[in-house]
C-alpha cells in the first residue's frame, strides 16, 4: 500500500480558478491485496482470540457453541486477536475501485508554481500546497478530469513566456485507483505483511463432525427434492447444503448450485447466515451460482479436493455432449487438462472416451504349390 496525492479544482462564481485541494489517498497497486489471505489448517486451540475481517460471514449461533466448548471469543480490536479471518470477499470490501485521472508531479508542479507567479492563488492555499508538496515524492498525483481541465486551462497562464499546461496535459492519462476506504486505512496497515487465514478453515470446524457428507446418494435425494413444486423441500435442501462437511462435499454442491441456480436464488433461505456463509466461502453471491467448467476445476482446487474422478465426471458430462457434437465422421477420443491441474495431481492425467481401435488381421491362406521333378521328355 503507498500513499498519494490527489487534487481538485475549484471555481468561483464566475468559473475562474481559486482554490486547489490536495488530500492523501492510500493506494494498491493493480493485482495486489490489502490482506495476505492464506488457505491453511486452523487448529482450534482454547482461548484463542479471533476477528474476523469485513466480508466474513460465519453464522454467529454456530459460533457461539464453538466457542463454548474452546472457550474462545471473538474481539472487535484486531490488536487483541491472535488469529485473523478472512474471505474471499474481504479484499474487495475494503476496497474502492475508481476510473481516475492522474498527470507527473512535476508537471504538476510548474502549473502550480506558474499560478503562484501570476497570482491566481491565496497565499493561505498557496501555503498548504507547498506543505503538502514539501515531502512527496511519488512520480503522480491523482485527481478528476475536471479539475486536470481546470488546471490545464492554456488562458490561465497568459504573460508567461513558457505555458507549463502543455507538458502538463500531454502527461495525463486515466486509469483505475483501488483506494482503501478510509475507515479500514489502519486494519490495513496493522495487518501489512500478516498471515490472515481463509475463512473456510473455520468453517468446517463450525459445521462439526456430525455434519452430513453430500455423496452421490445424497445428492440424488437433493436434487428430487430441488426438483419438486413444495417450497418447503427446497428450504429443507438449501439448509442441507449450508450445514453439511463443505469441503469434502463441494463437488457436488457445485453441481446443485449450478443446475438450479433459478430455483435456489428465488427461494427466501437464500437470505439466511447459513447459505450466506456457505456462499462467502465459495467467494460467490447469490446472483451468480452457475458455474463454467473451469470456475469449477478452479474452485475445486483451491479447496484442495480436485481428483481424477472429479475430473472425469466433470469432463463427461460437460465437455463433451454428443447432442451438441453434430459430426459423425470425426470423434474425440481422448482429453488432458492444462499444466497447472498436472502439477496440482502431480501425475500425467488423461480420460479416454473410446477405446482403442483394434485393427482385423488380414489372414493369409496358404498357397500350396505342386512341383514336379523336370523330366527328360521321351519322343516316340
Amino acid at each position: 500500500m503507498e500513499t498519494f496525492l490527489k487534487f481538485e479544482a475549484e471555481v468561483d462564481d464566475n468559473g475562474k480558478l481559486w482554490n486547489i485541494k490536495l488530500e492523501q489517498i492510500s493506494c494498491l497497486t493493480a493485482g495486489t491485496n490489502p490482506f495476505n489471505i492464506v488457505k491453511k489448517e486452523y487448529t482450534p486451540n482454547m482461548k484463542d482470540k479471533l476477528f474476523f475481517l469485513p466480508g466474513v460471514n460465519i453464522p454467529r449461533i454456530k459460533l457461539k457453541d464453538f466457542a463454548l466448548n474452546y472457550h474462545i471469543k471473538t474481539v472487535r480490536d484486531v490488536a487483541d486477536a491472535n488469529v485473523v479471518f478472512g474471505g474471499n470477499l474481504s479484499n474487495s470490501k475494503v476496497l474502492s475501485t475508481n476510473w481516475t485521472s492522474q498527470v507527473d508531479t512535476d508537471k504538476f508542479k510548474a502549473c502550480f508554481e506558474a499560478l503562484v507567479e501570476l497570482g491566481k492563488l491565496d497565499d493561505i492555499i498557496v501555503e498548504r500546497v507547498k506543505t503538502a508538496l514539501e515531502f512527496y515524492t511519488q512520480p503522480i498525483i491523482y485527481s478528476d478530469y475536471r479539475s486536470i481541465s481546470m488546471v490545464g486551462d492554456d488562458s490561465l497562464y497568459t504573460g508567461l513566456i513558457v505555458n507549463p499546461a502543455y507538458e502538463f496535459n500531454n502527461s495525463k492519462n486515466s486509469t483505475y485507483a483501488y483506494t482503501v476506504e478510509e475507515e479500514y486505512f489502519e486494519l490495513v496497515e496493522f495487518l501489512d505483511g500478516k498471515e490472515v487465514i481463509d475463512e473456510g478453515s473455520l468453517l468446517k470446524h463450525i459445521n462439526g463432525d456430525d455434519a452430513i457428507l453430500i455423496n452421490k446418494e445424497v445428492y440424488e435425494q437433493l436434487v428430487a427434492m430441488l426438483d419438486s413444486s413444495d417450497v418447503d423441500n427446497h428450504v429443507l435442501a438449501i439448509e442441507i447444503m449450508s450445514n453439511c462437511k463443505l469441503n469434502e462435499s463441494l463437488f457436488y454442491i457445485l453441481k446443485l448450485l449450478g443446475r438450479y441456480s433459478v430455483t435456489i436464488s428465488c427461494c427466501r433461505s437464500v437470505n439466511h447466515v447459513n447459505f450466506k456463509s456457505l456462499l462467502s466461502y465459495l467467494g460467490v453471491n447469490k446472483n451468480s451460482m452457475a458455474f463454467t467448467t473451469d470456475r469449477k476445476i478452479q474452485m475445486l482446487m483451491e479447496k484442495g479436493v480436485l481428483t481424477p474422478g472429479m475430473l472425469n465426471a466433470l469432463i463427461k458430462e460437460e465437455l463433451y455432449n454428443p447432442s451438441t457434437f453434430h459430426s459423425t465422421m470425426v470423434q474425440i477420443k481422448t482429453v488432458t487438462v492444462n499444466q497447472n491441474i498436472l502439477k496440482y495431481l502431480n501425475k500425467n492425467y488423461e480420460f479416454r472416451f473410446l477405446d482403442e481401435f483394434e485393427p482385423v488381421e488380414e489372414v493369409i491362406e496358404e498357397q500350396i504349390v505342386l512341383t514336379t521333378t523336370e523330366q527328360t521328355p521321351t519322343w516316340l
